[in-house]
């Protein structure tokens, strides 16, 4: 399993907190081994979570080069029109991809392409299901040509 690179600090010091922890878990409990193999059941679950939060798959390529395949790893929650004001200021599909801290936590472009715009939008950090999270939350805009589509990618 390949990791991301920015993961390797956290899994470091999570680490680190995983040996204090339960070597004082140790020391404070040996009279109470149950106790004991509870916690350290629970924080070594809890050690293989945060590994796996930060792992990368394998990415796969399209077969035909009009697919667009999707930029997250997610479950669809939305397909709605709306206007975008942004870029194109027009109607268009809204497709909106949540993702949960089991998911995996690397985007990636949809289509190949020519990137036209680009823009960094600072904001707030609202929970995922928040109404407006897509619009008040930090995010990051990406538009993206190719000669099948032109569409646009908010993180």
């Amino acid at each position: 399993m390949k990791l991301h690179k920015e993961a390797y600090p956290t899994i470091f010091y999570a680490a680190i907190i995983y040996v204090l922890f339960n070597l004082g878990l140790w020391i404070l409990l040996k009279e109470y081994p149950q106790v004991n193999l509870s916690l350290f059941l629970l924080t070594t679950i809890f050690l293989i979570l945060i590994i796996y939060f930060f792992r990368v798959p394998k990415n796969l390529q399209p077969l035909q080069p009009q697919a667009i395949l999707s930029p997250a790893y997610g479950t669809i929650v939305n397909i709605e029109p709306r206007y975008e004001d942004e870029y194109f200021k027009k109607e268009m599909n809204c497709i909106s991809i949540f993702m949960s801290p089991l998911n995996i936590h690397c985007n990636y472009f949809p289509i190949s392409g020519f990137v036209p715009y680009f823009a960094y939008h600072p904001g707030d950090y609202f929970v995922a299901f928040h109404e407006k999270s897509s619009e008040l939350n930090e995010h990051t805009s990406t538009v993206i040509t190719n000669d099948h589509v032109e569409l646009l990618v908010k993180q």
